[in-house]
This record gives C-alpha cells, sequence and structure tokens, in this order.
C-alpha cells in the first residue's frame, strides 16, 4: 500500500514538470549567503564577481538540468557572461570594471528569458520587450507564487511561525538573565555581550539578513524566468507590425538629414582639412577647434541609429519600390553619419596631439571604431527582409569595445603615448600618470618600465618621475599611518584580488625602493590661522621642492587649533 502511494507521485512528478522542487528556496538561500559573503562591505570587485558568477550559473543548470538540454547558444552566452566576470581578475582598470558590469548584465538578461529555446540572438526589439514583461514578472509575482501561494506551506508557514515567535519571547527575558549573570561573572564575557545587546550590531545583522535576501531574491527570479522559457515559443521574439509612418515621411526625414549632414561635411573639407589659413577666417588654431566637437559628432552617429531603428520599425512598405527608397536613403544617410565619424576621430587625433593621451579619449577613440561597427552592421541589417535584430546591432559592438580596452591594457597605452610625445618635445604629464584612481594600479607596470628604461625618458623628465613617485609613497605611508590602516582594502581582502592588481601594486614597491635612497622626501608642519598642516617636500638635482609641483599631492589637514 505504500508502495502504491509513493509510485504514482513519483511517476507524475517526472512526467509533469511544472511545478520548481521545493530546494531550489535552498538554492537560493545559499546563493544569497555566498553572494554576501563575497560583497558585503563592498570590497573592491575582483575574484568576487568571478566566484558569485561561477556559482549562481551552476546552480541554474542544477535545477533546470531535468527540464531539457541545454542549446549551445545559452551555454555559449553563460560562458559570456564568466568571461566578463573574469575580466576585472584579469585588468584593474576602473573603467573596464565598470563596462564589463554592464556587460554581464545585458548577458544574462539576454540568456535567461531565452534559457531553453537557445535563440536570444534572434530577438527583435518586441522580443527584448518580451523579455522585460518575463522579468517583472519573475522579480514579484512568481517568486511570491512560489513561496507562499500553495496550501501546504501557507500552513507550514502559519504553524511554525507561531512556534517560533513563541519560542523568541520566552527566550529573550531568561537569556537576559542569564547572560546579565554570566557577564558580571567573567569580563571577556561581558565585553561580548554588551556588544551583542548594542543597536549597532542588531542593524548589522538586519543590514547582513537584507543583503541575503536580496541576492537569494534575484537569483530565485533569474531561475523562474528560465524556467518559464520552456513554454516560450520562437515567435514571441517577432512579434506585431506597428507600421503607421507612411514611406514617403520617412524619405522626407533622411533627406532632410542627409542635406544637413552634408552641408556639415562641406564645412569640414574646407576648415578641418583646408589648413590654417582657412581656420584664420574665425581667428581659431587646430587645437581650439578640435577641443570642440568630436564628443557631439559621436552623440549625432548614436542619435541617428536611434532614428533608423524607430524608423525601421514604424515605417510601412507595402512595395518593392517603398522599400528600394527606404534602404536607398537609409544606406545614404549611414555614409554621411560614418563620413562624420571618421571627421571626429580625426578631431581627436589633433586633440591627442596638442593635449596628449588620457583614460577617457583612448576609451572614445575605442567606442567610434566600435559605433562604426554599428553602422556597418545597420546597414547589413536594413538590407535584410524583417523582423531585423536590431538587438544584435547594438550588443555585438558594445561587447566588443569591452573585449577591446581588456585587450589593449588602456593604462600601458595612456604611459607610452605620452612618453612617446615628451619626447617630441611635450611635457609629460607627471601627475596624472600617477593617479592609481583613474588609470588603476596597472600604470605602475607601465612607468616602472618606462623608468628603468634608460632611453625612454630625458634625464631630467627621469627625475621628476621619480620624485613624484617618492611623494607618492611618503604621502601613502602618513596617511596610513594617521588612519592606522598598514595597507589598503585591495592588498588585503582576497575577495578584491585580480592579477592586474597584484601586478600593479607589486611594481608599485620595487618603483618605491629605487626611489627612496635618490629622492630623499622631508614631511614638516606648518601652522596658520586654520590649523596644523602636513606639508611635503622632494630634493631633486640637491634643492627641495614642493611635492604638489611634483606629483599633485596636497597638503594633509592634521588638526584644528581650537
Amino acid at each position: 500500500m505504500i508502495k502504491q502511494d509513493v509510485t504514482p507521485e513519483t511517476n507524475c512528478a517526472q512526467s509533469e514538470p511544472t511545478v520548481l522542487p521545493k530546494r531550489v528556496l535552498l538554492g537560493a538561500l545559499l546563493v544569497g549567503a555566498v553572494w554576501h559573503v563575497l560583497w558585503w562591505s563592498l570590497p573592491p570587485v575582483g575574484i568576487n564577481a568571478l566566484l558569485g558568477t561561477g556559482l549562481a550559473w551552476l546552480l541554474w543548470w542544477f535545477f533546470l538540468r531535468g527540464y531539457g538540454p541545454l542549446p549551445v547558444g545559452t551555454r555559449a552566452l553563460g560562458m559570456l557572461s564568466i568571461l566578463w566576470a573574469a575580466l576585472p581578475v584579469w585588468r584593474s582598470y576602473p573603467a573596464l570594471t565598470f563596462f564589463a558590469w554592464w556587460a554581464w548584465l545585458m548577458t544574462l538578461f539576454l540568456a535567461l528569458p531565452r534559457y531553453f529555446p537557445g535563440d536570444a540572438w534572434r530577438a527583435t526589439f518586441w522580443g527584448w520587450m518580451r523579455m522585460v514583461g518575463a522579468w517583472l514578472g519573475a522579480l514579484i509575482p512568481d517568486v511570491l507564487r512560489l513561496l507562499l501561494l500553495t496550501e501546504s506551506r501557507e500552513r507550514f508557514f502559519i504553524r511554525y511561525g507561531r512556534a517560533i515567535g513563541l519560542g523568541l519571547a520566552l527566550l529573550l527575558p531568561l537569556g537576559l538573565c542569564f547572560g546579565g549573570l554570566l557577564a558580571s561573572a567573567d569580563p571577556i564575557f561581558e565585553h561580548y555581550f554588551v556588544q551583542l545587546l548594542s543597536w549597532n550590531a542588531w542593524w548589522e545583522v538586519l543590514g547582513r539578513l537584507l543583503v541575503i535576501g536580496l541576492f537569494a531574491w534575484l537569483w530565485l527570479a533569474g531561475l523562474l524566468v528560465a524556467w518559464h522559457s520552456r513554454e516560450t515559443s520562437r515567435e514571441s521574439t517577432e512579434g506585431p507590425s506597428f507600421e503607421y509612418l507612411p514611406w514617403v515621411s520617412s524619405a522626407v526625414v533622411f533627406g532632410g538629414l542627409l542635406l544637413l549632414f552634408g552641408f556639415f561635411l562641406v564645412l569640414q573639407a574646407r576648415y578641418l582639412f583646408g589648413g590654417h589659413v582657412a581656420l584664420q577666417t574665425f581667428d581659431l588654431t587646430y587645437a581650439q577647434y578640435a577641443r570642440r566637437g568630436f564628443g557631439e559628432l559621436v552623440v549625432v552617429a548614436v542619435l541617428f541609429l536611434g532614428v533608423l531603428i524607430t524608423a525601421d520599425a514604424f515605417t510601412a512598405r507595402p512595395n518593392p519600390r517603398a522599400e528600394a527608397v527606404f534602404r536607398g536613403f537609409a544606406w545614404a544617410t549611414l555614409v554621411a553619419v560614418s563620413l562624420m565619424l571618421a571627421s571626429a576621430a580625426y578631431r581627436l587625433g589633433l586633440y591627442i596631439q596638442a593635449f596628449g593621451l588620457t583614460s577617457t579619449r583612448l576609451q572614445v577613440a575605442v567606442f567610434m571604431f566600435w559605433l562604426l561597427v554599428a553602422l556597418i552592421l545597420a546597414a547589413w541589417t536594413v538590407r535584410r527582409p524583417k523582423p531585423h535584430p536590431w538587438p544584435l546591432v547594438i550588443l555585438l559592438p558594445y561587447f566588443g569595445f569591452v573585449l577591446t580596452l581588456a585587450v589593449m591594457n588602456p593604462a600601458s597605452w595612456v604611459v607610452r603615448v605620452n612618453v612617446w610625445r615628451s619626447r617630441q618635445g611635450h611635457e609629460l604629464d607627471i601627475p596624472y600618470l600617477i593617479k592609481e584612481g583613474e588609470l588603476g594600479p596597472e600604470v605602475w607596470v607601465a612607468l616602472e618600465a618606462v623608468y628603468r628604461d634608460p632611453g625612454a625618458l630625458s634625464e631630467r623628465t627621469r627625475h621628476e618621475l621619480g620624485a613624484a613617485i617618492a611623494c607618492v609613497a611618503v604621502f601613502d605611508e602618513v596617511r596610513a599611518s594617521m588612519t592606522e590602516d598598514e595597507a589598503s582594502q585591495s592588498d588585503v581582502d582576497w575577495r578584491g584580488w585580480s592579477w592586474g592588481r597584484w601586478r600593479g601594486r607589486a611594481a608599485y614597491r620595487r618603483l618605491v625602493d629605487d626611489v627612496r635612497e635618490n629622492f630623499p622626501v622631508r614631511v614638516y608642519e606648518d601652522r596658520d590661522s586654520a590649523g596644523t598642516w602636513q606639508r611635503f617636500q622632494v630634493r631633486v638635482n640637491g634643492d627641495w621642492r614642493s611635492c604638489y609641483d611634483m606629483s599633485g599631492i596636497m597638503d594633509i589637514y592634521r588638526y584644528s587649533e581650537d
């Protein structure tokens, strides 16, 4: 009789996979607890991102493996998300970490709603709207339904919730009584008992529980989105047609923009490529002309891409003639926008030649290249029959942009280009190069290579670089002693470990050892009406010079006279 009761339930569970097992809740709590450990107190982004992503994908696969095979496309997207999480472990570059996180989010958003169909790359924008609806539906209603909306679970929570609440109510006075007696008997126990009763401890416990719940909730919602994709048809990624705009109206819009862009390009050919004589008409230099405009031209290209996508979605093309006119105007305007993008790149080159390369300028240059790729993909997409996979046109260039930054190592490029400019007679912006906050710790690897290369810098510039590094080292030591920190959080917290950060900090320590004897730094106190300041000076070629002039580091305010 027992076998007859158990066997049908087992067979039913195997033949009707419509309900997720209850153990997914334990999986969600595990993910929440692990992600809480990895991210509590906001450590630097490093190996924690890779470990958390790997765990999330492993448990998604573990709970969903019985509901159907995983398509190749979904596996590829899963590996791609792990790649984005691994980039901060490879490169310690702040901007790359930011861009990689966005790529990570977009990859998960693309993969999970089409987990079992595996055709997320074919999605149109209508398909992406359906994906947004799936995510929103899973975040609140589906998770609540899984947690509460079954009669057996409701009875379970009511029954045991009341029992646990009664037990806690009885434990509280007894625990306070016995705890107070034990605290009087042992001073060490008293210390921890008082800390346990403090509001700060309870606020921290509450915060940790909220973080665990948040990560568990998000992971569970992703699991439900992937699970619901079993019933998602391929047609749901295409959707209805919204062709409300006559093709003649689109032709007028594209024709007007083409005239406007063409007039701009004619001016560019005259003033940007026509030499100083043409620019003297407006009393401008090449640097002044280049400083204005390259950012705006990039925005124009991005906005036109959005206009083209919108026009493609809403323009009615009832016959081949209308289709040919639409494509012709779209292609002609894309060519004009591409030429404007080339003009923006030329302006940026002039600006870099005049003022040097920075992290932001390098990112803009790489972004311009991949924006041109996006325009080429847009031209290819327009020639294909509808529906058009426009998300592919946006995602592929963005992913290429992120990977290009990772492979290039922007900190090394910035150092090498600016050192090359210094050999052409330009000043080397040393205070900018030693700003680790923008270029990341790996800048010290590039600076070490330059400092040790006898032919890379002039003797004067090499001395100035060594003096600046010596100033930074002493400044860091003084600041660390004031805050009673022997090392930064990124050096001691294993969660934020990355290969790039480790290499950078090792190169920094080697550089400091080399410059400490050759460029001594003295720290003295300067009193004024505001209080007492710690000021830094470095000796270069026998002369004491301000560290602020050499490296841009600020004096440290110690205390007020009051």
